[in-house]
């Protein structure tokens, strides 16, 4: 079973996008998993924003990755204002990172060194086991904190 370059272990995270079939892509790449479906979310109640009435047109299209111990979940913004679109106009995809635990974090990092992501800190956990935060940014909005062992 390919498992892809980062693997199966993290807890619940979403990530804001501005191309949710372009990141779908590269992430199914990444986790070693079939691309998931992209939905329109629906509203069941009114919502608000910033104290003012949700319009009807705002909402947000999502595709979700269900991993052995978490769910990541892309949104890209449609419509008018929001606060997936606020997000996204201040910075452009967002989450600060999201960290993996893989069984062995410097053939991870230099995997994902060569297919172009930096990996911008590197070192020893208090375990002894290497960790590093990868730099992908620039097409995916999120560093990849990898950690080598348990967590």
């Amino acid at each position: 079973m390919n498992t892809g370059t980062l693997g199966p272990r993290l807890g619940h995270i979403g990530i804001v996008v501005a191309d949710i079939e372009a990141a779908t892509r590269t992430y199914a790449q990444l986790f070693g998993l079939d691309v998931p479906e992209i939905r329109l979310s629906v509203r069941a109640a009114p919502r608000t924003y910033r104290g003012e009435p949700l319009p009807p047109e705002t909402t947000v299209r999502v595709a979700r990755f269900n991993l052995e111990n978490v769910e990541v979940e892309l949104m890209e913004p449609v419509g008018g204002p929001s606060v997936w679109r606020e997000v996204l106009d201040a910075g452009g995809p967002a989450v600060h990172h999201l960290g993996f635990v893989v069984p062995d974090a410097g053939a991870t990092l230099a995997e994902l060194e060569g297919r172009g992501y930096e990996a911008i800190h590197t070192g020893t956990r208090p375990n002894g086991r290497p960790m590093g935060y990868v730099d992908a940014r620039g097409d995916l909005g999120v560093l990849f904190e990898v950690l080598g062992g348990d967590a």
